[in-house]
C-alpha cells in the first residue's frame, strides 16, 4: 500500500495556494485598472463634449447678438467690427455672411467670397420663422458647417461657417490628444474631424456620445 506523508506535501499545497492567491490578486487588480480606465475615459469624453458644446455655443451666441444688433439698427460698421473681432479671436469661424431677402450675399467677412451655405440661407428664408437659436445646415466633406438665423422683419439671413477640424485643434487640450483619439462622425459613421497624436490601439476601450 502507498503511504502518503502529509507533511511532505504541505509545502506543495502552500505553493499552489499562494500561486492561486497571486493570480486572483493580479486578475482583480487588472479588472479594477480596466474599470478605472473605462470610468476615466467616460469622464474625459463627457468633459470633451461639454467643451465642444460650449465653444459652439459661443459662436452661436455671437451670431444671435449680431442679429439683435441688426434688428436694433446698430450701425453696419459697428456690427462688422464686432464680427471681425470674433473671427480674429475664434479662427474656427471661417466666415460671417449677410444674405439679403433674395438669399444673395450682400456682404461678408472676411469677404463676399468666403465659404457659406446658400442652400441653408434659402431654406431659412422659405420657412420664414424667427428662432431664438441658429439653424444648422449640412456638414461638408471638409468638416465645414454653416448655421444661420433669420433677421428681423425677414430682411435677410445672417450665417456663420465654422471648421470642425479647427474646433478640435484649437479647443481640445493637448493632454486629451496625447491620451486619446477624438473623432467626430455623422450618423452614417463618416469621419468629419479627428485629432490624435499617437497611434491608437483598436483594442483600446472606446466611448461614444
Amino acid at each position: 500500500a502507498m503511504r502518503i506523508d502529509l507533511l511532505s506535501i504541505v509545502p506543495l499545497i502552500a505553493i499552489i495556494a499562494l500561486a492561486g492567491m497571486v493570480w486572483a490578486f493580479v486578475w482583480a487588480v487588472a479588472r479594477d485598472d480596466s474599470e478605472s480606465a473605462r470610468i476615466k475615459l467616460a469622464t474625459d469624453a463627457l468633459w470633451v463634449e461639454q467643451t465642444l458644446r460650449f465653444q459652439l455655443g459661443v459662436d452661436e451666441d455671437m451670431l444671435v447678438r449680431l442679429a439683435m444688433d441688426h434688428a436694433g439698427e446698430t450701425a453696419d460698421p459697428v456690427i462688422a467690427a464686432r464680427a471681425r473681432s470674433h473671427i480674429t479671436s475664434n479662427p474656427e469661424v471661417l466666415s460671417i455672411l449677410w444674405h439679403g431677402s433674395d438669399g444673395q450675399v450682400q456682404k461678408g467677412l472676411p469677404d463676399n467670397a468666403a465659404p457659406g451655405d446658400p442652400t441653408l440661407a434659402a431654406q431659412i428664408l422659405a420657412v420664414a420663422t424667427v428662432t431664438s437659436r441658429p439653424v444648422y445646415g449640412q456638414i461638408t466633406p471638409e468638416g465645414h458647417v454653416t448655421f444661420g438665423i433669420l433677421l428681423a422683419d425677414q430682411r435677410g439671413v445672417l450665417t456663420a461657417t465654422i471648421s470642425l477640424p479647427s474646433v478640435l485643434d484649437r479647443h481640445l487640450p493637448w493632454w486629451i490628444a496625447e491620451q486619446y483619439g477624438v473623432t467626430l462622425v455623422d450618423l452614417s459613421g463618416n469621419v468629419l474631424a479627428s485629432r490624435q497624436r499617437l497611434e491608437i490601439d483598436p483594442e483600446n476601450p472606446t466611448h461614444v456620445i
